[in-house]
This record gives C-alpha cells, structure tokens and sequence, in this order.
C-alpha cells in the first residue's frame, strides 16, 4: 500500500486557500531533492 510509510514520502503539493489562491507546499525532504 503506497501510503502505509506516509512518512518516508517526500511531497509537493498544490492547493487553494479560502480565498481562491494557489499555494505551494514542499516538504523538507522534497525541498531537499530539488534543490540539490
């Protein structure tokens, strides 16, 4: 099952806030990978 190690998942993810605005979220582990 993919999510069952949900913490070794390293993530980015788009979303809207209430006010209808695109927010971006990285975790630190996939900050990590992009920046490197």
């Amino acid at each position: 099952h993919l999510l069952s190690n949900q913490k070794e998942i390293d993530a980015y993810v788009i979303y809207l806030d209430d006010a209808g605005q695109t927010k971006e979220y990285m975790t630190e582990g996939f900050k990590k990978v992009v920046l490197d």
